[in-house]
């Protein structure tokens, strides 16, 4: 009786953890809204004149799509494959006006930019998600510490009923042996 109590606990406890765990990653549906609200507000930002800001938009957008389709490749791959498109269409034509762009600076006093790569800065190194990530991060790490308490807690157990005299386990087998039937 009590194995199977220690079994029903156990069993809760890991059940519970993986559904705690799955809850907090985030859905190809969620991750594309949000990459399709990015490519919305660069697309604002762009007709606002702000083509640095909706050239961000969009490389976050690009990466947020290219994720979607490396860790989900059969979620909507269709859908998906068009946003990628539209994003790098988009990109390049906020690239392309950046270039034909004049510099709000003198000509005296500051150099033109001899390359694009002097005007259209390259995507950043750093992952726009990585405070996101380092929560969830962290919330696993928080998961994986009770998770080893709680295995440690039921090696415990088990040494107490293995420490048991053979007079009281051998009641308990009897009982779990007539559950079983």
């Amino acid at each position: 009786m009590h194995r199977f109590r220690l079994a029903l606990i156990i069993s809760t406890a890991l059940l519970l953890g993986t559904l705690v765990v799955h809850a907090q990653v985030e859905s190809p549906a969620d991750q594309y809204f949000r990459g399709y609200v990015m490519i919305s507000e660069a697309s604002r930002a762009e007709q606002a004149g702000d083509l640095r800001k909706a050239l961000d938009k969009c490389q976050q957008a690009g990466a947020i799509f290219d994720k979607i389709a490396q860790a989900n490749p059969g979620w909507q791959a269709a859908m998906v494959k068009f946003r990628q498109a539209k994003t790098a269409d988009m990109l390049t034509a906020i690239r392309n006006k950046l270039l034909a762009a004049p510099t709000a600076t003198s000509s005296a006093s500051v150099p033109a930019p001899q390359t694009p790569d002097e005007i259209i800065p390259r995507p950043p190194l750093v992952n726009p998600l990585k405070e996101e990530t380092l929560k969830g991060l962290e919330a696993l790490k928080e998961k994986a510490r009770r998770l080893k308490e709680m295995n440690e807690e039921l090696i415990r157990l088990k040494k107490a009923i293995e420490f048991l005299s053979p007079k009281k386990v051998e009641p308990l087998r009897e009982f779990d042996q007539a559950e079983d039937l």
